[in-house]
Order: C-alpha cells, then structure tokens, then sequence
C-alpha cells in the first residue's frame, strides 16, 4: 500500500527504503514536509491522516527493525492535535476527571 497523496505532490518527498527526505536529508517527514502536508490537507484532518497511515503503513515495511511507537512519532503523531489521545494512554498534560462526590444520606427513622 502506498501512502495516499494528495492531488499535488510534495517537495519534500520520502525516499525508500531509508525514508530520509529527497531534498534536505533529514529523518522524512522533515519539517518542510509537515508544513507542506498541513498546508495540502488544511480543512481536512481525515484525508491528512488516511495519507500519513499510508506512508506509516510503507515505512514499517521499508523499515522493519524501527520499533512501530517510533515510527508512530514520527510519521504521524505530529498531525494530531495535543487535546485527543495517544495511542499508549491518555494525555500525562490533561487535568486528571475528579471524582463525582456522593451527596450523605439522612438519618431516616422508619415508622415515627
């Protein structure tokens, strides 16, 4: 499976099978690529991210000693907004739900 690209084409492309960037070198995607991506899917966080499951779904082919979490950080957890939660548990930042306190129930005497 190839990831899904949008109706034009990024600069700053993967290459296979190191997936470094095709024009700046660095680890892909770099941070031109995000910026491109964003700027490509604005509007539409759904297509955004069936492209980068895409490109995640080809590295860890590509790259089959990275452990997944890595690649996860990498390829795509940098799309999603910090407020929604991560695949390893909840966001460590968000405050913690309090419980719901129980109202005390009165004394009641029975047949007075």
């Amino acid at each position: 499976m190839a990831g899904l690209s949008p109706q034009k084409p990024i600069e700053h492309a993967p290459t296979k099978p190191g997936w470094d960037c095709l024009v700046c070198e660095q680890p892909w995607p770099c941070a031109p690529a995000k910026v491109n991506l964003s700027e490509l899917y604005r509007g539409d966080a759904q297509g955004l991210a069936m492209s980068l499951a895409g490109y995640y779904y080809d590295a860890a082919v590509d790259l089959p000693g990275t452990p997944p979490e890595e690649l996860y950080q990498r390829i795509v957890a940098w799309s999603r907004p910090a407020a929604r939660v991560a695949p390893e548990g909840p966001d460590k930042t968000a405050p913690a739900a309090q419980p719901r306190r129980r109202r005390p129930v009165k004394d009641r005497q029975v047949g007075k």
